[in-house]
């Protein structure tokens, strides 16, 4: 090869490398264009939008080598191994990556939603591309996105209402009739809880005793106190009753 044919190669490297670079940032920005219309998250759109460029120029430097008559074959091993390499050490973090990828896409929760995941009940103060963060007990939960996304997610704030489940553990020869009555009197009175479902008790017999669960529904923002206060107000009107519980409530 000739010092002309070099220096021609050179010269169309040169501008591989300058045209890569210009439709580069072109691409970049048209992605981010388009993707502002669609309904992905912000953050999954600048993921996107951040993984363009590096690619294009990626793609550009190996027209540029292949210009220059430089095989691709060892640099196509070489960045195999690095790529390997990189993924098998990034095999954590890529997985919480995609699991926040998935959990922004598919948002089976939102900032501020009360949540219980991977064995951990809270309200969600953050969602990003590698960790969920719960306010829990005066607590801040930390948890990976791959521990969320691969177990059951439950969403206590998605409806507008929701029902209270309080199981009362009564003495077998306790007075289940009269305990039943004094929880729907208790139910009834609570301006909180819903004429719609009704409340309802059900019964059911374990080893200890006669089970009495109170089921109401009250709005979503009200569960908390309405639960405690039926709590505390049944465990009153039975001691004046004087109906007995087996157990401690459940």
């Amino acid at each position: 090869m000739s010092w002309t044919e070099i220096a021609w190669n050179l010269l169309y490297a040169l501008l591989i490398l300058v045209a890569g670079n210009v439709l580069s940032a072109w691409l970049r920005d048209a992605t981010a264009l388009a993707l502002d219309r669609s309904p992905l998250d912000v953050l999954v759109r600048r993921l996107i939008v951040s993984v363009v460029r590096p690619a294009v120029l990626a793609i550009t430097v190996f027209a540029a080598l292949a210009q220059l008559g430089i095989p691709m074959t060892t640099f196509a091993a070489m960045a195999g191994a690095i790529t390997l390499a990189i993924g098998l050490s990034l095999q954590g973090s890529l997985s919480n990556v995609a699991s926040g990828a998935m959990l922004l896409s598919l948002r089976p929760f939102d900032v501020g939603d009360r949540i219980e995941a991977a064995g951990h009940e809270g309200i969600v103060s953050q969602l990003g591309l590698f960790h969920t963060r719960l306010h829990a007990n005066g607590n801040t939960v930390t948890l990976p996105n791959d521990a969320v996304w691969s177990k059951a997610i439950t969403n206590f704030g998605d409806l507008p209402t929701r029902r209270i489940d309080q199981p009362y553990v009564l003495v077998h020869d306790a007075d289940a009739a009269a305990a039943e009555r004094i929880l729907l009197e208790l139910l009834n009175a609570d301006q909180r809880v819903l004429s719609e479902p009704k409340p309802v008790v059900r019964y059911a017999v374990d080893e200890l005793g006669v089970v009495l669960t109170s089921q109401a529904h009250v709005a979503n923002i009200d569960f908390q106190g309405a639960r405690s206060d039926q709590c505390r107000d049944a465990l009153a009107a039975f001691k004046q009753a004087g109906i007995r519980l087996a157990s401690r409530i459940r």
